[in-house]
């Protein structure tokens, strides 16, 4: 698959919810940098951190731009994330089934044609205003 389509493919079962589908995209020895500031390491850890914020969250992504190096090696990919914060997450303010819409970044390595790497990053800030409105 390539990077393109696999990057597609990984924002589309999000979107979708579909975690077997998720993992498809992910090599099994994946790393997962997420916005918690937490590093999450294999298929096991990201599919129980995926889980996690399928429960605290429910969003949609939208506006997808895709980027991928000329080796296939590198990928980056940028979007809007719109999103109802339906359970609380410990140390972040309590969960009222706000809405909120924020422009994320997420960086990608692949290896063997699989995402090997994943860190994300948003404006933290600005999510956690739309939160406390």
């Amino acid at each position: 698959m390539k990077t393109y389509g696999l990057i597609q493919s990984y924002y589309l079962a999000f979107n979708n919810r579909d975690l077997a589908e998720l993992l498809k995209t992910l090599h099994p020895e994946v790393t997962y940098d997420t916005f918690l500031g937490e590093t999450k390491t294999g298929f096991d850890a990201f599919k129980k951190h995926m889980e996690f914020c399928f429960e605290c969250v429910k969003e949609t992504i939208h506006d997808l731009i895709i980027l991928s190096s000329n080796d296939d090696q590198n990928a980056a990919a940028k979007f809007i994330c719109d999103g109802e914060y339906v359970k609380t997450i410990t140390g972040y303010p309590e969960a009222r089934n706000q809405k909120y819409s924020v422009e994320c970044y997420t960086f990608f390595e692949l290896r063997d044609g699989l995402i090997y790497r994943v860190t994300s990053y948003f404006n933290e800030k600005n999510w956690l205003a739309q939160l406390a409105a």
